[in-house]
């Protein structure tokens, strides 16, 4: 069933297409929400050698394609003309940095829904803690009044009807599946928590076979990983 209005989401993420990573994707996909079942489209693509630089260039034909049929009404089916409404952006934390134009999750000051400061733990890790931190606002995330969280240039969704703070989630997938459960999962199968400070905690382990698995999970750490108390 066809509803009276199509709210839309959209995305956006990086991708290869070879081995050498030579070639970088990063399409843009929209998917409208209030119809059942409705599968992403993709509308636009950026290909390159590298990721986009410029979140202005990538993203001003999609803005200006969804602001002319946004003022001509909207979308005609069937003879009948919808209203269209941005429901929300989704991206993960880099590609969300990068369009809204704040500083990176690997900074102090990196949470775009409240103002909480996090806590350094050693050379790549920030631990952010408590819960009960004022919330940003839209108007305020629009004015960037909050200097330490803002890059110096505007978010090119300033242009659309949208608010960074309410309309832009943080994605399950990469904050939970790929984040904290993770860390569960390497404790409950490897008996290795990460590093607080200069200590470790794990299970007893002995001989080479501990030594093979910690090396391992130092491995996968990266440099801008979080270690938070809790996720908001």
């Amino acid at each position: 069933m066809i509803p009276d209005s199509f709210k839309i989401d959209f995305s956006t993420d990086g991708a290869t297409l070879d081995a050498q990573q030579k070639i970088q994707m990063w399409p843009i996909q929209i998917r409208i929400a209030n119809i059942p079942r409705c599968k992403p489209e993709i509308v636009g693509v950026w290909r390159g050698s590298s990721k986009p630089t410029n979140a202005h260039e990538f993203l001003d034909r999609f803005i200006n394609d969804f602001l002319e049929v946004n003022n001509n009404g909207g979308i005609v089916h069937n003879d009948k003309l919808c209203p269209t409404e941005l429901r929300c952006f989704i991206a993960d934390a880099p590609a969300r940095a990068f369009i809204l134009a704040h500083l990176g999750h690997t900074g102090a000051h990196p949470c775009s829904k409240c103002w909480i400061k996090g806590d350094s733990i050693r050379r790549g890790v920030t631990a952010f803690r408590g819960v009960a931190h004022r919330p940003r606002t839209d108007q305020e995330y629009a004015d960037r009044i909050d200097g330490e969280h803002h890059s110096d240039i505007d978010s090119p969704l300033l242009r659309l009807p949208m608010g960074l703070v309410t309309q832009v989630p943080f994605d399950y997938m990469h904050c939970v599946c790929l984040g904290i459960t993770k860390k569960i999962l390497s404790v409950l199968v490897k008996g290795i928590l990460p590093k607080n400070g200069d200590r470790e905690y794990g299970c007893e382990e002995e001989g080479e076979d501990a030594a093979e698995e910690q090396q391992e999970e130092e491995a996968e750490e990266q440099d801008g990983d979080h270690v938070g108390e809790t996720l908001s």
